[in-house]
């Protein structure tokens, strides 16, 4: 089996740690979904462990759960020595600027991920200008979902700062955000010389 999907199945905290167990050993699984579910920190936390030893997962969707900043810091911390995994699926969850700001850590190091959905989270500007940061020097992630958080003008100018130096976004989202006219001057400022950015929202 490569793919388990796992949708609206009540999976909570006290239900995750076989499938954490079975992540550890498991040498074919390559897509993970676990949508829309009522999993917490600490269920995130027991699969940042199996993602600390799993070689062989590519895709981890855990969109539509109550996810907070101790559960993505954990998994962060995990992507700092996995190897295999390129989508990142955290949408619709509790991030908040604490949990965004460790993502962007790992996101200087890692160098598989290539897509990373945070849409509809509590991120603001301080996890956005973290985020900008990393993509100064990361050189895989392609795609970013920042859409519907709590990002304004100083976190947009930031990550126009980034997109004047970053070769490897390909599309970068950004609607329902708290972004003025400051911000998306900036933006459109980097647009001028970014070379790579196909998709902007």
């Amino acid at each position: 089996m490569t793919e388990l999907r796992l949708i609206s199945k009540n999976i909570r905290d006290v239900d995750s740690s076989n499938i954490a167990d079975a992540l550890k050993v498991n040498n074919t699984l390559q897509v993970l979904r676990l949508v829309l579910n009522k999993i917490g920190d600490v269920s995130a936390s027991n699969i940042a462990e199996a993602l600390k030893v799993n070689i062989t997962l590519q895709e981890l969707n855990l969109m539509w759960n109550d996810i907070g900043d101790v559960g993505a810091s954990n998994i962060a911390e995990a992507l700092k020595v996995n190897r295999t995994l390129q989508k990142l699926h955290f949408g619709q969850n509790k991030i908040g600027d604490v949990g965004a700001s460790i993502i962007a850590d790992a996101l200087k190091v890692n160098s598989t991920l290539e897509i990373l959905f945070l849409l509809e989270n509590n991120i603001g500007d301080v996890g956005a200008t973290n985020i900008a940061e990393a993509l100064k020097v990361n050189r895989t992630l392609q795609k970013l979902h920042f859409g519907q958080n709590k990002i304004g003008d100083v976190g947009a100018s930031n990550i126009a700062d980034a997109l004047k130096v970053n070769s490897t976004l390909r599309e970068l989202h950004l609607n329902l955000n708290n972004i003025g006219d400051v911000g998306a001057s900036n933006i459109a400022e980097a647009l001028k010389v970014n070379r790579t950015l196909a998709i902007r929202y």
